[in-house]
């Protein structure tokens, strides 16, 4: 999906565009075969003056053309870079939307995934609640849900169910002996 939506945005803003990770390892970048060396250095430079929640694009010099350079946040996280690399001829406020919604697009992206993500941990975890503790109906439709997001119930299974005693009263008198 994210190398078709740069290759999308270096289309229309008749850029070259280069997406890093927060560690600035490479995304995705168009044209596919484009010389990204110095690019990241650049950014690691400019990162250093970055705030952090900066919304605004950074200009600067890169190869004897001009680099825009954004971060992609996600609500106050930030998740990666955008570069729009183009020729000083440029129309600026064009590229600086066409980073925007770049920018946009890949935070819309990474929240897609992280609640995708956390809503398939939440279905595995009601799946073995149901397994463990439902009634004979609510496991059979367990196991169909555990077959639909193919989970292997194959073979023999274990759960190990522990019950702490004591917790509590340990904790507080932890708590009491920090004091």
């Amino acid at each position: 999906q994210l190398p078709g939506v740069v290759r999308i945005v270096g289309e229309r803003s008749r850029c070259q565009i280069a997406l890093f990770g927060v560690d600035l390892e490479h995304v995705a970048s168009w044209p596919p075969d484009s010389d990204l060396a110095g690019l990241a250095e650049s950014v690691r430079h400019l990162q250093r003056s970055f705030g952090e929640d900066d919304h605004e694009t950074h200009w600067k010099e890169h190869g004897g053309r001009l680099a825009a350079i954004r971060a992609v946040l996600a609500g106050r996280e930030r998740i990666g870079w955008v570069c729009l690399i183009g020729d000083h001829a440029l129309n600026r406020d064009e590229v600086e939307l066409a980073g925007r919604q770049a920018a946009l697009t890949v935070a819309l992206h990474y929240l897609e995934e992280q609640a995708a993500t956390k809503a398939r941990a939440n279905l595995r975890e009601e799946i073995l609640l149901h397994l463990l503790r439902g009634s004979p109906d609510e496991r059979r439709a367990a196991i169909a849900r555990a077959r639909y997001l193919q989970v292997d119930m194959r073979g023999p299974l274990r759960v190990a169910v522990c019950r702490l005693a004591g917790l509590q009263s340990a904790a507080r008198a932890a708590a009491r002996s920090e004091e």
